[in-house]
């Protein structure tokens, strides 16, 4: 997965980027192998700092999650917004296994005609 890391009026330090990449790797591949892609943008807003993190699923009809927090600290912002969309990563596979699942009513039906 390309991982793109931007900062809007500020530097990103080495130390950061090797943070968000070990952090976004492990937390999307957890949940999608195939990702395509990830960016994440900080910004400054007065005593606060912005992040918004977009991954990008990769499958055709698949979605992109976006996430956002500000926090105190860019490293806490970083985190939570990381942690919004590990939580919409997870409900979106929930969400595809569980159709996955589903039984349709000529199923259920023909189940019950051969059981008779």
């Amino acid at each position: 997965m390309r991982v793109t890391i931007s900062g809007k009026h500020m530097e990103t330090g080495e130390a950061l980027k090797e943070h968000i990449e070990s952090h976004l790797q492990a937390s999307v591949s957890k949940y999608f192998e195939n990702a395509i892609d990830a960016t994440v943008v900080f910004s400054k807003r007065e005593h606060f700092f912005h992040c918004h993190i977009t991954v990008n699923e990769g499958v055709k009809d698949g979605i992109i999650i976006t996430a956002e927090d500000e926090k105190p600290d860019v490293y806490t912002a970083f985190n939570s917004a990381l942690d919004k969309a590990e939580k919409q990563l997870r409900r979106y596979k929930r969400k595809l296994k569980d159709r996955s699942q589903r039984v349709s009513l000529g199923e259920i039906s023909a189940k019950k005609v051969a059981e008779s």
